[in-house]
């Protein structure tokens, strides 16, 4: 059986949520004045909460089960090109903080258990944070593919 060995399987969770390597940069850049800084800086503003709140939608949120470990909708994407550059791009701080929930996550999952009810992600709270980078991240692909295209 192919997939009784962790090794052999190319499509196992694990290898697709912790990252094989550290793939950090050197830093932010330098900016020259505080309000070049602001201008850049507020299209990588999180969203908090659905964009259109229904008691469908936070039922299947609810449903999902991955809020009951801690995690952020963005914890659970499938980590293709596009994800695994956004990834790279977030800040010190988010990656931490990503890696934290996935490990507390695959802990509570190896003993059998979850988070107290008090601790699960809320379906208003959950904060979208990958989704500026990741909308950054398509954007640049689709335009490279534009210009290969017209080349």
């Amino acid at each position: 059986m192919p997939w009784s060995n962790p090794q052999s399987c190319s499509s196992c969770h694990l290898n697709q949520i912790i990252p094989k390597q550290n793939r950090r940069l050197n830093g932010p850049p330098e900016y020259t004045n505080s309000q070049q800084y602001l201008s850049i800086m507020s299209k990588y503003l999180p969203r908090k909460g659905p964009a259109i709140f229904s008691k469908l939608g936070k039922w299947a949120y609810n449903m999902s089960g991955f809020n009951q470990y801690g995690l952020h909708r963005d914890d659970c994407l499938y980590e293709n090109e596009d994800v695994t550059e956004a990834i790279r791009r977030l800040p010190r701080k988010l990656y931490d903080e990503r890696n934290y929930r996935i490990m507390r996550a695959l802990h509570l999952s190896m003993t059998k258990t979850i988070l107290p009810k008090e601790q699960w992600t809320q379906y208003e709270e959950d904060v979208k944070y990958l989704e500026p980078y990741l909308n950054e991240v398509i954007k640049e692909r689709e335009e490279r593919q534009n210009w290969e295209r017209s080349q």
